[in-house]
């Protein structure tokens, strides 16, 4: 996999030690969609050698945390959630790990098309932040109710609201990383509004409990706040998907794509089902990562990919199904070289620029020296000049102690030859060690 060539802003935003964890992301799982008993198996052979492949990873690459962004069943029916239910737990107990491991999403296919279909779409960002208020989002609730009885079966701890739980949007920590939970099926009509095959440009994520979850800091602008948790958000729509004014700035409206990618360092989606592609920085920040169906027939392109997280970077691993390999449906299709963290990146680059600037100072040191011992005082003093300037542009990237040890250089070697300089030198060479002591 070709590693990003857009730059992804550094300062460590991050308490807690995050690394170390491997993320299993899922998607559009679709539980309930074979009717025949060949459909059946053929999924069952595949989501059983899906888990084989996982469990046989090297311990580097051993899931720690299970993510789905959505579609996990067919018609948000029981007998679906029956189904994902029973192999979820399977999965569990293969891969040696509890329920709280478990990160979950809603998506289109999650909500009650019978129940869904009472609740018109928002008709402008006026309504949709009127309606997913953090004191009226509930009443979108009933649609999603299969989905949330599934959810507290499982045993997956639910998401907060402030102090109000739900499975469907708010803010959980999990291995010394946050997860922030969206819902862009909200208002997911599919097949229901104007007989539309999709709900392209009709969904919502929530601006209005984003902006809540931050006035309780579980939501911080990392560049803002350099002490808060590793950050995931994860949601089943692409940003693409979304209403305009989601994607988009409308003043006075925030954007919802950037409000979400200044707090991430990742973003999770599903509802693509395509091959995933090279993760891309949103706002050159938080990286988003599009995940494929997982399994949608036994003749789609099902694929699932692993990310594993660094202190500053992380490494990704797709697989992806093969139908016609007699050996194994699933194969290894890409490892990805590293991806810094925006944060990680923008000190790289500060770093680099640093050391560029620092050699030029020294250099100039060296030729101002050179002049000193030759008593070229009128050279020396636009040499000298010239380091003043060069100190002033990098000073800012400089710790205290990099900024004395080259302004005590500078005014030591002025100071040793003051006594032989005429005295409009002398006061022209102070002139500018002054100013240099003062940066």
């Amino acid at each position: 996999m070709k590693n990003s060539k857009s730059k992804v802003k550094q300062t460590k935003t991050y308490s807690a030690n995050h690394a170390g964890n491997v993320i299993l992301h899922l998607s559009d799982l679709h539980f309930g969609y074979d009717r025949d008993t060949q459909a059946k198996a053929q999924r069952n052979t595949a989501l059983q050698q899906l888990k084989s492949v996982i469990n046989d990873q090297e311990s580097g690459w051993k899931p720690t945390i299970i993510c789905i962004t959505g579609d996990i069943a067919m018609t948000a029916s029981l007998p679906d959630y029956s189904c994902a239910n029973k192999w979820l737990s399977d999965l569990l107990r293969t891969l040696n790990l509890t329920p709280d491991s478990l990160v979950i999403c809603p998506g289109n296919h999650d909500v009650r098309r019978n129940i869904a279909e009472g609740y018109a779409p928002p008709r402008n960002n006026i309504e949709a932040d009127r309606f997913l208020r953090v004191d009226h989002f509930r009443k979108q609730v009933p649609p999603f109710k299969e989905f949330n009885n599934f959810c507290a079966q499982l045993s997956i701890p639910p998401y907060l609201v402030g102090r109000k739980k739900s499975y469907l949007t708010g803010v959980r920590l999990f291995n010394n990383i946050r997860f922030i939970c969206l819902n862009s099926a909200w208002f997911s009509q599919r097949n229901i509004v104007n007989s539309k095959q999709d709900d392209a440009n009709l969904l919502w994520l929530g601006l209005p409990i984003l902006e809540y979850l931050e006035s309780k800091k579980t939501f911080l602008n990392l560049e803002h706040n350099p002490i808060t948790p590793f950050t995931i958000a994860l949601f089943h729509h692409p940003f693409d998907v979304l209403h305009d004014n989601e994607r988009n700035q409308r003043p006075p409206r925030k954007s919802t794509q950037e409000y979400i990618a200044y707090r991430s360092h990742l973003i999770l989606t599903g509802h693509d089902h395509g091959i995933p592609t090279d993760p891309t920085p949103i706002m050159t920040r938080a990286y988003h990562f599009r995940g494929g169906a997982t399994y949608e027939n036994s003749r789609y392109e099902n694929s699932f990919h692993l990310i594993r997280l660094e202190d500053n970077y992380l490494l990704e691993r797709r697989f992806l199904y093969e139908p016609s390999s007699s050996k194994s449906l699933w194969s290894k299709i890409d490892d990805s070289s590293k991806l810094y963290y925006w944060d990680y990146s923008k000190r790289i680059i500060e770093n680099q620029e640093k050391q560029k600037e620092l050699s030029k100072i020294e250099n100039n040191y060296k030729i101002f020296e050179g002049i000193m011992l030759q008593a070229d005082y009128e050279n020396g003093l636009k040499t000298l000049t010239e380091g003043c300037e060069l100190l002033i542009s990098v000073s800012s990237l400089l710790t205290p102690e990099e900024k004395t040890n080259i302004q005590t250089k500078y005014s030591d070697s002025v100071l040793n030859n003051l006594s032989i300089m005429t005295l409009e030198q002398g006061n022209k060479y102070k002139e500018i060690v002054l100013r240099i002591l003062n940066i």
